[in-house]
């Protein structure tokens, strides 16, 4: 089973990067972890849409070789944020609908609040039924308080996260293979 993850912040040591590749490296699943980072995916544009961005042709063939995709999602202003929204943009156009329609969708954030992103989540939740994601609002996990929960390295060092994650993460791929 093969998964892809998106982290949605732009920044090099963001914790929702750090989560997923918490995940990628856990050795405790049994699935294949693939990161995407979307530092590199344009703004949507329909003039580009003739020739795609290498960003968007390579998302696109690592979602067709996915089993499920989980977004990993920061909340900026109690919003889900426009990086995310912009490859959901990208997703939801001809030449990749088809690859996203009724795929999995896990989603989890991270932020240094106490909400652990559940407004971005719940937006994101929102917009990926517009769109054909197969989802269900179980397969939702908030990371509040980061600066408690990760280390300078970007480590997870509470063991009640550790095992939230691990949780998540079953649960999540097991809904997959059913």
């Amino acid at each position: 089973m093969k998964v892809l993850l998106i982290p949605g912040s732009l920044r090099q040591k963001s914790f929702n990067k750090s989560l997923a590749i918490h995940i990628k490296n856990s050795q405790s699943h049994k699935a294949e972890f693939e990161i995407f980072e979307i530092n590199d995916v344009p703004m949507f544009n329909e003039d580009l849409e003739d020739n795609l961005p290498e960003a968007i042709t390579n998302l696109i063939d690592l979602i067709k070789s996915s089993d499920g995709i989980i977004i990993i999602t920061p909340e900026y202003n109690n919003s889900l944020p426009a990086p995310i929204r912009n490859v959901i943009h990208w997703l939801s156009r001809k030449y990749s609908k088809p690859y996203i329609l009724n795929k999995p969708l896990g989603i989890t954030g991270v932020t240094d609040g106490g909400f652990g992103t559940v407004r971005a989540q719940h937006e994101l939740l929102q917009i990926a039924v517009v769109v054909g994601f197969k989802v269900d609002a179980h397969h939702r996990l908030p990371v509040s308080k980061a600066y408690d929960v990760f280390n300078e390295k970007g480590e997870i060092i509470d063991d009640g996260l550790k095992t939230k994650v691990d949780s998540f993460i079953d649960n999540y791929l097991e809904w997959i293979r059913n």
